[in-house]
């Protein structure tokens, strides 16, 4: 738009040029009263498209205010996309498609999307037979053995002891 606003300005000075060199060629009487109309009017063509070049430009501008604008709305409703957690940790059962609102507002949709466990601070809950219940202490450590991964050995320590008893199981 710029680039047609010059080209227009140069377009105009042209006309209006003729236009003069026209007029005292005219008073000598050496040009036709038809082409100096000619020339008038190819001065009001080149005013008309400065006119449209400048709007040209400001339509350009808006464009471009208008483009901001819906950026910074769409980065706003990208942030609305984001989770955020309190916390470091892993995130279990999450799904793809899964829709989250504020305080679970609208309907089908639900408050919790994922389930996150810090893994720094995960506890083991376990049942202990009563013959070895008194060689339990606080802050002993422990060796924590899963079913799902029965090579990996993970390390923990004692932080609670739960007196309730199970008569099916002894313990």
């Amino acid at each position: 738009a710029r680039a047609q606003r010059t080209l227009a300005q140069v377009e105009l000075g042209n006309a209006e040029a003729d236009q003069q060199r026209l007029l005292g060629l005219e008073k000598q009487g050496f040009v036709s009263a038809q082409a100096l109309d000619s020339a008038r009017r190819r001065v009001d063509a080149a005013r008309a498209g400065l006119a449209s070049a400048e709007a040209a430009i400001g339509a350009a501008q808006g464009a471009r205010a208008a483009a901001a604008a819906q950026l910074e709305v769409q980065q706003v409703a990208r942030a609305h996309t984001e989770i955020r957690a309190p916390f470091d940790g892993v995130v279990e059962n999450a799904n793809v498609g899964d829709m989250i609102t504020p305080f679970s507002s609208a309907g089908g949709t639900q408050g919790a999307v994922v389930t996150m466990a810090d893994m720094g601070t995960l506890e083991v809950e376990a049942d202990v037979s009563e013959s070895s219940v008194a060689k339990i202490a606080l802050d002993m450590p422990v060796e924590i053995t899963l079913d799902a991964l029965p090579e990996t050995r993970l390390r923990g320590s004692v932080v609670r002891i739960v007196p309730t008893g199970d008569r099916a199981k002894a313990t």
